[in-house]
């Protein structure tokens, strides 16, 4: 398939039309206790205050591609539309772009990341702005699954428009040149942010940093998952003091680094104050900070195919993916029996099956985190990166963020945005997530396009996972996979590995009939956050 030219797709970022607004004050963004946001998470929930799922009716007509019903639908939409924005207006004044229902939602694994997006939301920034800061975040909370020195994908696709999502690459050319010969990656991921930013972005870079830099100076609360890595990691508690989970944890390095970030812009470190830093943790040699100072993402559309009557995009270079939702479209699930014993049983053998012919099948030591977010015109923007092997103490930079390390192969390469939408115009479906595995995303897209379970029990169903040696399977309290398809997964080859150790996180957010819903994965222990 034809690529289209950077150029060309640069244009298009700068052609899509968002319109300006006042900014308000900053202090509410700001507001960053640690003690007061951070939630350990309850049992799954929407807490969605716009949109508890509804069923199919839409102001008690249905909607439809024509006639009284979408005359109806369209007057009710207008209606609450109107309602919600002179409510808005009141309440924000100025803050509220003209013309448009403030609206919007950020998923992520860390609750402070998901709130900073939604604040930069009602900042009047768009979601490029709000899943860009929340990313920042990220790096500061959690550097054992992401950082500055990883790498990953973006995906953007405006559900009004329709056009074919759009993927920012900052994974595939990022052990090239000198940094290759060193085994490290090319810190790429401040670099795609700023572009996409620079092109699309509404509120200013440095108002998209300052909550993390305030994050890490004053402190976070440490997740049980980040305590249970750094655990894992001797080399990084003989030179650090141990980390507990619920404590709070400063990061005054990594800090004074966002700040000259926040202040210069991404230079500093790809041709800037940091540049000789970064090179000579890894190097000599003067190669090293030209490959650094010419690094770009690289941006293509989208691949797209059909699956249980929706479109589905994806990265072109999705391989096993594609090869495991082809076969999955073949066994030609329908609503009436898609989650039957039998059924379920067809596509756990259909997704392992098709994985199976994977030669780098290994235990990973890949970590990731994935961030979604949806605004007032129904821009979704998700961003999902990681390191290839976190936490690696010998290329941990003075400046507070750890370079990757990539040897033979690069599993950041399996980090995948995905994007669904079905083809009812105005009350049609469209909804983003993102996985590292394409056995996952099948489960989570057959959980809830074929088996038609609400939003959260789709991401919280317990999962199987395909291991070198075998099969293992989540459990949990709440759900249970059915015993006669545990018992047929166990027969073909159960891994000696505790499947509740892998935690996949998936974030996801969806748009129904003008509704927003998001769920962010207990796996991950965040909470979505919406408004």
């Amino acid at each position: 398939m034809d690529t289209p030219s950077y150029q060309k797709l640069e244009q298009r970022f700068r052609n899509v039309n968002y319109e300006s607004n006042e900014s308000q004050s900053n202090d509410d963004i700001y507001d960053l206790n640690p003690h007061s946001i951070y939630n350990i998470p309850e049992p799954p929930t929407e807490e969605d205050p716009l949109t508890k799922e509804k069923n199919d009716n839409c102001c008690n007509c249905k909607c439809s591609k024509g006639g009284f019903g979408v005359i109806c639908c369209c007057f009710f939409i207008l209606s609450v539309a109107i309602t919600a924005a002179l409510i808005l207006q009141i309440k924000y004044g100025e803050n509220i772009p003209q013309g448009q229902t403030n609206h919007g939602a950020v998923a992520t694994d860390y609750t402070n990341c998901s709130q900073i997006g939604t604040k930069i939301l009602r900042k009047g920034g768009n979601s490029i702005d709000a899943a860009i800061a929340a990313t920042i975040c990220m790096t500061v909370v959690a550097p054992h699954k992401t950082g500055l020195g990883g790498g990953g994908y973006m995906m953007i696709y405006n559900q009004r428009g329709q056009e074919t999502p759009l993927i920012v690459d900052f994974v595939k050319n990022t052990v090239d040149g000198q940094f290759l010969k060193a085994n490290t990656r090319i810190p790429a991921i401040l670099k795609a942010l700023e572009l996409q930013q620079s092109l699309q972005g509404k509120l200013s870079w440095h108002e998209l940093i300052e909550p993390s830099i305030l994050l890490a100076r004053n402190g976070f609360i440490v997740s049980r998952e980040f305590a249970n890595e750094i655990s894992k990691h001797t080399d990084y508690e003989k030179k650090f003091d141990s980390v507990h989970g619920g404590e709070t944890f400063t990061r005054l390095n990594f800090s004074k680094t966002l700040e000259l970030i926040a202040q210069h812009g991404a230079d500093v470190i790809y041709n800037g104050s940091l540049s000789k830093e970064i090179t000579e943790k890894i190097g000599n040699d003067e190669g090293l900070l030209q490959d650094l100072a010419n690094y770009k993402p690289q941006v293509y559309t989208a691949n797209k195919m059909t699956l249980f009557q929706h479109s589905i995009f994806y990265p072109p270079n999705a391989n096993l993916l594609e090869l495991s939702l082809r076969d999955l479209n073949k066994l030609h699930l329908q609503k009436d029996n898609a989650s039957t014993i039998e059924a379920q049983i067809q596509v756990a053998d259909t997704l392992i099956n098709a994985n199976l012919i994977s030669q780098d099948l290994s235990i990973s030591q890949r970590k990731y985190t994935g961030v979604v977010a949806i605004d007032w015109q129904g821009t979704y923007v998700s961003i999902v990166t990681g390191l290839n092997k976190p936490l690696n103490v010998s290329l941990l930079m003075d400046s507070g963020f750890f370079l990757d390390t990539v040897d033979d192969f690069d599993e950041l390469m399996s980090l995948t945005p995905i994007l669904f939408h079905d083809n009812v115009p105005i009350c049609g479906l469209s909804g983003s997530f993102n996985s590292d595995d394409p056995i996952v995303t099948g489960q989570i897209l057959y959980n809830f396009l074929a088996r038609e379970l609400n939003l959260s029990d789709s991401i919280e169903y317990p999962r199987y996972y395909l291991l070198p040696n075998g099969v293992t399977i989540e459990s949990d309290q709440n759900f249970a996979i059915d015993p006669a398809v545990t018992s047929h997964l166990n027969v073909i080859n159960s891994s000696q590995v505790n499947g509740n150790s892998l935690l996949k996180s998936i974030n996801m957010i969806i748009e129904r009939r003008n509704t927003i819903s998001s769920h962010s994965d207990s796996r991950g222990e965040g909470l979505a956050s919406r408004f």
